[in-house]
């Protein structure tokens, strides 16, 4: 439970809890970029062709070449259950900052001398 934990531990809670949503949200939209790219190829969106030269370089455009491997109805099943999968991740990660950041306001709130008590890191001298 938040309120048991001590400041420093609610702090590196909370820390841990914004980078574990920053890396959730990257994965569901590759998940979900991977997934409008399957779209399009079953769409027939066709490769981008050399009239495309002035707007994309050929890193991109290989990218974003859309070829058929022959398992694009699973593909695309898992990619959507994978995307709702970590929608809900996500959303879960963002309710349990949203309550750790209350808790650390509701402290902050109640002893505003503590927000100025974080422990500060040595850096390295300079050579």
């Amino acid at each position: 439970m938040l309120s048991e934990l001590d400041l420093t531990s609610l702090r590196a809670q909370r820390r841990r809890l914004g980078d574990e949503h920053a890396r959730l949200t990257w994965l569901r939209r590759l998940v979900k970029a991977r997934g409008d790219l399957e779209v399009a190829r079953l769409t027939g969106v066709t490769a981008p062709t050399t009239d495309d030269t002035q707007l994309l370089t050929p890193a991109v455009r290989a990218a974003l070449a859309l070829e058929d491997d022959g398992n694009a109805g699973t593909l695309l099943s898992e990619l959507a259950h994978t995307e709702r999968s970590l929608r809900r991740a996500v959303d879960d990660t963002q309710a349990h900052l949203d309550e750790a950041t209350a808790e650390l306001m509701r402290r902050y709130r109640a002893d505003p001398s503590t927000c100025l008590t974080q422990r500060l890191v040595e850096l390295p001298a300079s050579s």
